[in-house]
């Protein structure tokens, strides 16, 4: 973080041109979420220009370029460089939304008749619902794309780097492999066989609770370009994008210019979607309005409930494996769960694999004895390239 903090202000130091300008450095705490603010005045402030792209500095504002933000206020820049942020800044809203609809189904449920509330509820409370659910899938859709390219090509990147890792990231890449295909099984074969025995698929249309192998190998690779970006399903998407990152790593000196294509998109698109996201409150209300206001609501809310105890479920084979192949190396699976849990604390709070990757070094080598310098070495590696947990979830 220091190291961000004394190139950006480099950058700053560089770009003013007021010898005499102030510059005001302090902190933002807001909801949970703790910032370092930077204001100063003069022209409008970038954080990259093209001409400059080689520089030292400059490559690192442009690694750690989602943790700042820039703004133009009144002939001041205002520069907020994120140094942690609590689940609560998520948690809380949502909480708050909830609560707000559990009391204003009650009164519309004392207030208003079943007609009524049926009214209520198709005319108003799920138009609205669907305004923001087709906002995030539309969105979501190329973000998931340009999400998954810049993984990819960033692990490639990583390989290229540091080719004495190489069987390092060949066991990543293989890993999230078998993830892929204990998560296919899970979701084909396990999760078919719940929600159906719960009743669930009679009640909900989940489409790919209904898949067969054969539907599931059509939906694959669909005849459209475009069918990709109109299914929630991530699979022609992951498909599309390993299709693409092959490409890409096969045009030799154009590389470089598409993947700042990429990474542009993708910082484009994920501010969209953190607007669209911002109004996720209000969806949480609609929500809960519409489950209070409907005659079914409660079954609706339990079999909710029901799908994420099943999805939950499906993680544990996952963790299983995971057990055996620390059995598999000598590692006592209980002691190894015992000092892994305040390490995991610690990381959700940091928020980042790669910010994470020193405190990480320091812990593992103090609580499980591991080399120091295989560490230092490896855990950056891992932590660009490994990404179990985003592959079993999608």
């Amino acid at each position: 973080m220091m190291t961000l903090f004394e190139a950006l202000i480099r950058r700053i130091f560089s770009h003013v041109d007021d010898a005499g300008a102030e510059l005001e450095i302090g902190s933002a705490n807001e909801l949970g979420r703790t910032d370092i603010k930077i204001t100063f005045p003069g022209k409008r402030f970038s954080l990259l220009d093209g001409d400059e792209s080689s520089d030292s500095d400059a490559e690192v504002v442009e690694a750690f370029s989602d943790k700042i933000s820039c703004s133009y206020q009144g002939g001041y820049n205002v520069v907020r460089i994120s140094v942690r942020q609590s689940a609560w800044v998520f948690i809380l809203p949502n909480l708050v939304a909830i609560i707000a609809a559990i009391v204003v189904g009650n009164g519309l449920e004392f207030m208003l008749d079943d007609s009524e509330r049926q009214i209520l509820t198709t005319e108003w409370v799920m138009p609205l619902e669907n305004l923001f659910t087709n906002a995030v899938l539309m969105i979501g859709a190329p973000m998931t794309l340009f999400s998954l390219l810049k993984n990819v090509t960033d692990s490639f990147i990583v390989a290229e780097r540091h080719s004495s890792s190489r069987k390092l990231f060949i066991s990543s890449v293989a890993s999230s492999l078998f993830v892929i295909a204990l998560a296919l099984f899970m979701g084909l074969v396990f999760v078919q066989w719940a929600l159906s025995a719960g009743g669930v698929t009679e009640r909900f249309d989940l489409g790919f609770a209904n898949w067969t192998l054969a539907s599931a190998v059509n939906q694959i690779i669909p005849s459209s370009i475009i069918e990709p970006f109109e299914t929630i399903s991530p699979i022609p998407m992951i498909v599309v994008a390993l299709l693409i990152a092959g490409a890409l790593n096969s045009i030799g000196k154009s590389f470089g210019i598409w993947k700042r294509a990429i990474d542009a998109c993708y910082d484009l698109f994920s501010g969209i979607l953190r607007i669209v996201m911002a109004a996720f409150p209000l969806a949480c209300f609609l929500l809960f309005l519409e489950i209070l206001l409907s005659k079914d609501g409660v079954v609706q809310f339990l079999d909710i409930f029901f799908i994420a105890v099943v999805v939950f479920v499906c993680s544990l084979p996952l963790l299983v494996a995971y057990a055996l192949s620390l059995r598999a190396h000598g590692i006592p699976v209980r002691e190894f769960a015992i000092k892994l849990w305040p390490l995991v604390k610690e990381n959700l709070a940091i928020g980042s694999v790669i910010d994470a990757v020193p405190y990480n070094t320091h812990y593992c080598v103090k609580n499980f004895g591991i080399s120091r310098e295989r560490l230092e070495k490896e855990l950056p590696i891992l932590a660009q390239t490994s990404l179990d947990g985003n592959c079993f979830i999608l």
